[in-house]
């Protein structure tokens, strides 16, 4: 994998216009990612909305399968699995946080992420997008390769996060 995902980040800051839905936009960008031979299983988006019941939106790809989108409850932001993964501290620091699941020690800080080590997931990424409004969001990446992403992966999917927060 080389990493350049250049073309696919031209594709969203034209707009994604081939993509007329959210989910559109998530499925055609995966699978511009796998084309680029990086080996993600699975990605999802976070977004936070404004609405007086639903905290926000996931977007969730896996590989071979629709996209899903689920509201999140505000309730659901003070229970596990959410306290329990890496998403709040990405949300409060605006910092990306990388969960290698294939080396020990897995799960201290995240026991969210076990069903991942239960489906072979060897690396989880969780980065922020960064809205122009100054509002955290966050997408993250999971592969089941062994040895986990590479960097030249990590930076080719880095490329494409500013221009998917502007999407």
């Amino acid at each position: 994998m080389s990493g350049d995902t250049e073309s696919i980040a031209r594709w969203l800051i034209d707009g994604a216009r081939s993509a007329p839905q959210p989910q559109d936009v998530l499925a055609t960008l995966c699978a511009g990612l796998l084309a680029c031979d990086l080996p993600l299983w699975r990605a999802a988006v976070f977004v936070r909305t404004l609405h007086p019941n639903v905290a926000g939106r996931r977007f969730e790809w896996r590989s071979g399968e629709a996209v899903t989108v689920a509201e999140m409850p505000y309730r659901a932001l003070e229970v596990a699995p959410f306290i329990d993964s890496p998403v709040p501290r990405v949300c409060v620091t605006g910092e990306a946080l990388r969960c290698r699941l294939d080396t020990a020690p897995r799960l201290s800080d995240y026991p969210a992420l076990a069903s991942f080590v239960g489906e072979g997931v060897t690396d989880y990424w969780v980065t922020p997008l960064l809205f122009s409004n100054g509002e955290v969001h966050v997408a993250s990446w999971a592969t089941r390769e062994p040895g986990g992403f590479t960097e030249a992966q990590l930076g080719g999917i880095a490329r494409i996060l500013a221009p998917l927060a502007r999407v």
